[in-house]
């Protein structure tokens, strides 16, 4: 996308904000509200979701108001909320499932083998990485562990920035399979 002009508009109090929205044609049911929310939200986040209330651009369908674009606002926050909730539960039960897998298949320490992960992944330096968190971390599973332990815990604890590394680099043998421990019998194929 090609650039056309300077960005050169002048910073809008809130109480400008709302004039600005009033005068493309929104209507607001009680200023002080609307105005202590965009001073909350920030207004360029907010009119991101203003779009899918215009009729044109800068132009709001008639009988639209602010508190229609809040609950908008309100309804993808709390959405993007439960979605976080529910790909967590997702992600520490896939993780859980590959600890498990790799301690039974390689070693409880089977994340120090770089012949488990692909040839180009930097194993060296990702092994470090995950060693000077251990050491870092106040979790208290892993200051019980460091506490008892030489070594260092598998990299399962990790948090999905560093776990995704192990995710996308790990070299499972397409068709493996790892164990469901929820009594179904069942397994999960890794391709």
């Amino acid at each position: 996308m090609e650039q056309s002009e300077q960005y050169n508009k002048p910073a809008l109090s809130y109480a400008q904000q709302l004039d600005l929205l009033a005068g493309r044609g929104l209507l607001m049911n009680d200023r002080l509200e609307a105005e202590k929310f965009l001073s909350q939200v920030n207004y360029f986040r907010f009119s991101a979701y203003c779009l899918s209330f215009e009729k044109s651009r800068h132009v709001f369908k008639q009988g639209v108001t602010f508190e229609d674009i809040r609950a908008l606002y309100e309804f993808d926050r709390c959405l993007r909320f439960l979605i976080d909730e529910a790909l967590e539960v997702i992600e520490i039960y896939f993780r859980s499932l590959v600890a498990h897998h790799l301690s039974h298949t390689y070693g409880f320490f089977a994340q120090e083998d770089p012949k488990i992960f692909k040839p180009n992944f930097d194993h060296a330096a990702w092994i470090l990485k995950i060693h000077d968190e251990a050491v870092r971390s106040k979790e208290k599973f892993i200051m019980h562990y460091k506490s008892k332990y030489l070594g260092f815990p598998q990299p399962s604890y990790l948090d999905g920035s560093r776990g995704d590394v192990v995710w996308r680099n790990i070299s499972i043998i397409p068709g493996h399979a790892a164990h469901r421990s929820d009594g179904t019998g069942q397994y999960i194929w890794f391709t």
